[in-house]
């Protein structure tokens, strides 16, 4: 007999004996709980709703859904008058216009999506349907976070764009954390280089984010974008425009451009459904859709833990009801959430748990694509 045969034969003694020892023992006493290996990402931060951790863009194979964290705070804003470099100190928790904190964002959503843990009931999701089940039609995974360097706003950007693109090389679909409203510049520059036809937009904001400076931030984000031919400004729907932080000038340069917006007065006449049906006709006839959320379009009473809050915004159901039917109704090709500043949150984290939610929903939808009949 072959050493290797016989190996296999002792291996097959071996497991009998073990079976029939569990089996023997569950006749005593109740079977003990296998022990299993926490999804931890890092310390004590679990990998988002406990989905495997993908260390390498390997581990991307086969994968449908990719959340990811891109902690860049970006350029601080000290008063109305003052910016202040990536690098200056971080606000205290107690500052009142001075707010940052966006690093920590993803952290906080992977600690707080432990409410949608897929250990709960594999992603069972009556909301959709009263039999759908999320992972049933989809596989997802934790990418980890993309690697910033406060001192190089490019080389950080780089690196998100050449993370995020081994993501959609994949052929999956990122989830995106930021981080501040920089983040949709390499997000949508990634799905550009991944993507033949245009791409349609739509963002959820207090703030037009119109202007158009040199260096990209979280207030000139969009302008840099439409100089390439894939993005089309009159397929960019803004929606939830409100309070006294736009400037006139935004609106002068969204109406030149043929940008659709909606103000938070425009969503309180016509409902939040009307106006997300209106959106969808934006970015008809686009070959790819693109949804950023900036979270100060929540009201702050639904999300106090906001870089910049401006009262008077969406509910948590009607931000939820949103994203639903976009998803629904068209496949959201990437999606990310920006500006949670954690250090603000109520203690119980309901800002953080909103914005895990929110994430979850864009995954149900895409799994629900993907579920439909063709």
């Amino acid at each position: 007999m072959s050493r290797e045969k016989e190996t296999t034969n002792r291996r097959k003694k071996l497991d009998k004996v073990w079976d029939e020892a569990y089996s023997d023992s569950k006749k005593t006493i109740p079977q003990r709980i296998e022990r299993r290996l926490k999804a931890i990402l890092y310390g004590d931060v679990p990998t988002f709703m406990e989905l495997p951790h993908a260390k390498k863009k390997e581990d991307l194979a086969g994968v449908d859904v990719a959340f990811v964290g891109l902690p860049w705070e970006g350029l601080k804003y000290l008063d109305p008058w003052t910016i202040l470099p990536e690098t200056a100190a971080p606000a205290p928790p107690d500052s009142i216009y001075y707010r940052t904190g966006a690093d920590k964002a993803p952290e906080a959503i992977r600690k707080y999506s432990l409410f949608y843990s897929i250990n709960h009931n594999w992603g069972y999701f009556p909301e959709l349907d009263k039999d759908f089940i999320i992972f049933n039609h989809i596989k997802a995974v934790d990418y980890g976070d993309v690697d910033v360097d406060v001192k190089n706003p490019d080389a950080s950007i780089e690196n998100s764009i050449r993370k995020i693109s081994e993501i959609y090389e994949a052929g999956a679909i990122p989830l995106v954390s930021g981080g501040d409203h920089t983040i949709p510049y390499p997000c949508i520059r990634s799905l550009m280089n991944n993507t033949d036809g245009n791409i349609g937009m739509i963002s959820f904001d207090s703030h037009f984010d119109l202007y158009f400076e040199e260096e990209i931030s979280a207030a000139s984000q969009w302008g840099p974008l439409f100089e390439f031919p894939q993005i089309n400004p009159e397929k960019f729907c803004s929606i939830g425009i409100r309070g006294l932080r736009n400037q006139l000038h935004e609106r002068y340069v969204a109406e030149k451009l043929g940008i659709q917006y909606f103000t938070m007065a425009d969503v309180e006449q016509e409902g939040i459904k009307k106006i997300i049906k209106k959106a969808l006709k934006v970015v008809e006839n686009t070959d790819a859709l693109y949804v950023s959320l900036d979270i100060d379009v929540v009201d702050p009473a639904f999300c106090p833990a906001q870089k910049y809050p401006e009262p008077g915004g969406l509910t948590s159901r009607e931000i939820i009801s949103a994203i639903r039917q976009i998803g629904k109704h068209k496949l959201i090709n990437g999606f990310d959430i920006s500006c949670l500043g954690p250090q603000y949150d109520a203690p119980t984290g309901p800002s953080a748990q909103l914005c895990a939610r929110l994430f979850v929903e864009v995954m149900a939808t895409i799994a629900w694509q993907k579920a439909k009949p063709s």
